[in-house]
């Protein structure tokens, strides 16, 4: 696995055109001509915006090219990186829940409403599920209030979705699912910029 870090000042994203969620995605697909667009997404992404520069985070199967804007560092991770007792981590996620729908009739229907979670305590709950079928166990975790966010899609579809910030303390519990759940990312919304798991390890 690879590691992409890319810094990028405000002028250069203004000059990008990278208003939203959805031109930061088309362009970090750039950096993996080798790929088909429509394809299964081969990175996982987030971005954290600063006051004058953005920080691109980029994890991939395969080492990226060169995006030919901003500060880009690569750096391969090392096999002993997820082999750690704790980490601290962060988390860009998209949590959403699948809540129940009846019909006129009052039966429920097959396919139901997948909805944003804004609850504290749900949102909590979500984090812990995750952890259970990611295999780790979170230690503490604070996070944000949800931010609603909009994004265009071909400069007409308008989407909408939650963003909450995750950050504590984490312990593995089954070292196999959580390299997939790190590969994997966690939540909805990948493609969006949601679900990768930045960690630092602990002593």
């Amino acid at each position: 696995m690879f590691l992409t870090r890319v810094l990028v000042g405000r002028g250069d994203e203004i000059k990008l055109g990278l208003k939203d969620r959805y031109d930061w995605h088309q362009a970090i697909w750039r950096a993996f001509p080798g790929y088909e667009r429509g394809t299964e997404q081969p990175f996982l992404w987030r971005l954290d915006v600063g006051d004058v520069a953005s920080t691109l985070w980029i994890l991939s199967e395969a080492e990226p090219a060169t995006l030919g804007w901003g500060r880009q560092a690569t750096k391969p991770v090392a096999e002993t990186f997820l082999k750690h007792a704790r980490y601290e981590f962060a988390l860009s996620a998209n949590p959403t829940v699948m809540r129940v729908v009846r019909l006129e009739d009052g039966s429920r229907k097959k396919n139901g409403s997948r909805t944003a979670i804004y609850d504290a305590a749900e949102l909590k709950e979500w984090l812990t599920r995750k952890g259970e079928a990611g295999g780790f166990r979170v230690e503490q975790v604070d996070f944000d209030p949800a931010v609603k966010e909009s994004f265009y899609k071909e400069k007409t579809k308008r989407g909408t979705l939650s963003r909450v910030e995750f950050r504590g303390v984490l312990s593995p519990t089954n070292f196999e699912l959580f390299e997939a759940t790190w590969k994997n990312g966690i939540g909805s919304a990948k493609g969006l910029g949601f679900g990768l798991l930045l960690l630092k390890p602990l002593a």
